[in-house]
């Protein structure tokens, strides 16, 4: 019998001609595939803290931040940055501030916490 696509058990052997086998093994199985990203979860948010609108920021607006971070293995939030301003520096220092207190359930893949990069954006009516 020939070895078939999955058989892992094989020897050589020789065959005067016209004794060569001509059947091809079929009962080995496939290997058992494990996705790296079938368990992979985005991180949820646990714990959100609202920014402080400071008295420098205009009344009667609806003003946008969107900002970069980091979400750690451990759950925490760092290198927190603006990437679209909403014009007000101290209202994109206060979501920054307050960003950087939020708590989440990390990322996890292969049944390992990870760091993932996040984007959010922050809708603020004043």
């Amino acid at each position: 019998m020939l070895a078939g696509q999955y058989c892992k058990n094989t020897r050589e052997a020789s065959f005067t001609e016209g004794d060569e086998p001509r059947h091809t093994c079929d009962k080995c199985k496939a290997p058992e595939h494990h996705s790296t990203i079938a368990d992979k979860a985005n991180p949820t948010l646990t714990h959100d803290v609202r920014p402080s609108i400071p008295a420098s920021v205009d009344e009667g607006l609806s003003l946008e931040v969107e900002i970069g971070y980091w979400v750690d293995t451990d759950g925490g939030v760092s290198g927190v940055q603006v990437t679209r301003s909403s014009g007000n520096r101290d209202l994109d220092r206060a979501v920054c501030s307050a960003a950087s207190q939020w708590r989440y359930s990390p990322a996890v893949q292969d049944g390992t916490p990870r760091r993932v990069k996040v984007t959010r954006a922050i809708r603020c009516k004043t």
